[in-house]
């Protein structure tokens, strides 16, 4: 099994139709893509998925219930299947969520947004969205992180994999707010700093962060660098 090295921070304690245009152009996006391109990122789990299930079995963490937010074609609502956790996928693209439930019926998939979540206040150990946050401005990234925050229990994780200023896209196409570009693609893309990753986490109790690279495909071949964030909700755990 690979070793990752986590660094822990403790931290001390619009306009509804503008968001439903922004909602729908994503949701139009990625069904497009999913249609062109199918399994766009393959059959394997995201880095991000595999290094939260290693700290999950550092933290003897079983049998979670996990929401996978922005889940797409469900590849790691199924590997968090796999290490015997309790997995619902949630993604905004009909044609994303028809592949998952067509790839993996025994798992329950839903078509939502991640920042309007239907679920009761604590209702899962985990919160997982792999590279999900950063394709968002700022009021839409607190509404996801506030949403995160309800639905996880006392005591529970959020982990997210985002983009970071270190990475070689940043800086690239129009900037519409402070480290936040769409590229030519019309892809709106926010990229992360140390710092604010603390700012923007900074009602949980615990943060732990590590740098990530990982290797793509699709396209072409090309690497991005960035941070998974994990973060420990305030409260004790219930056995």
């Amino acid at each position: 099994m690979r070793a990752y090295k986590f660094y822990m921070i403790t931290i001390n304690h619009s306009n509804k139709k503008k968001d439903v245009r922004e909602m729908d152009s994503i949701k139009l996006y990625w069904d497009k893509r999913f249609k062109e391109k199918k399994w766009i990122w393959g059959e394997e789990p995201s880095e991000a998925a595999v290094r939260t299930v290693v700290f999950l079995k550092k933290e003897n963490k079983e049998r979670l219930k996990i929401l996978d937010a922005g889940c797409g074609y469900g590849r790691d609502s199924m590997y968090f299947t796999a290490h015997n956790h309790k997995v619902i996928g949630i993604d905004i693209t009909n044609t994303g969520i028809n592949m998952a439930r067509s790839y993996y019926p025994d798992i329950d998939f839903l078509i939502g947004n991640i920042h309007d979540l239907s679920f009761p206040n604590a209702s899962f150990d985990m919160l997982f969205g792999n590279f999900l946050l950063h394709l968002f401005i700022k009021d839409f990234r607190k509404k996801i992180i506030k949403e995160s925050l309800r639905v996880i229990k006392p005591g529970g994780i959020a982990s997210f994999s985002v983009a970071s200023t270190e990475d070689a896209d940043f800086g690239q196409g129009q900037e519409i707010e402070k480290n936040c570009f769409v590229n030519a693609r019309g892809i709106m893309k926010y990229y992360y700093s140390i710092n604010t990753i603390k700012n923007e986490f900074k009602q949980f109790k615990e943060l732990f962060i590590e740098p990530m690279l990982e290797k793509h495909v699709h396209d072409y071949p090309h690497e991005h660098k960035s941070f998974l964030i994990i973060a420990r909700k305030e409260g004790t755990v219930e056995c």
